[in-house]
């Protein structure tokens, strides 16, 4: 059973959450390189601010995916609404729009052993490659993964995932 965590559940010290976000009426949120790029560095500024470690990411088109492990008591949360807000004024500013950037709230949930966080970051790989932006998931840029957390994996960047 997959349970979403809503924005009044409270993330837990150690948890570890797949959290995602999508474009507003799913239109592209990364336009070019360097909005991906600049997203990366906030959401590694932030997660040191936050003690939030990311684990897992992946910047698509009009959405991404992300796997964090929450390491004090300031929450996911605190850290999701400085990048996505971020995000949006960076977004709107860059690109002479106005409203919304992100379609609602972000979702998250909580992974609940290591077989489905493996199945996640496994699911997450997946999904350049599903839309078509590459014929293999390990080129695709703006994918990521903490290669010593998933080093028994074996070696990830050419096994395939399908």
């Amino acid at each position: 059973m997959i349970s979403i965590v809503r924005r009044n559940t409270d993330f837990r010290k150690y948890g570890i959450y797949h959290v995602f976000s999508r474009g507003n009426r799913r239109e592209k949120i990364f336009l070019t390189s360097k909005d991906c790029m600049r997203f990366e560095l906030k959401l590694k500024y932030y997660s040191c601010l936050c003690t939030i470690e990311p684990l897992v990411y992946c910047l698509m088109r009009n959405h991404f995916h992300l796997i964090l492990r929450q390491h004090e008591d300031t929450s996911v949360s605190a850290l999701m609404q400085r990048v996505n807000l971020s995000h949006a004024k960076y977004f709107n500013t860059r690109y002479r729009k106005i409203g919304h950037v992100f379609q609602g709230r972000f979702g998250a949930r909580e992974i609940c052993d290591r077989i489905d966080e493996i199945n996640t970051v496994k699911y997450i790989c997946e999904n350049p490659v599903k839309e078509g932006y590459v014929n293999k998931w390990s080129d695709y840029r703006w994918l990521w993964f903490d290669d010593t957390r998933y080093h028994t994996l074996g070696d990830l960047r050419t096994m395939s995932l399908l």
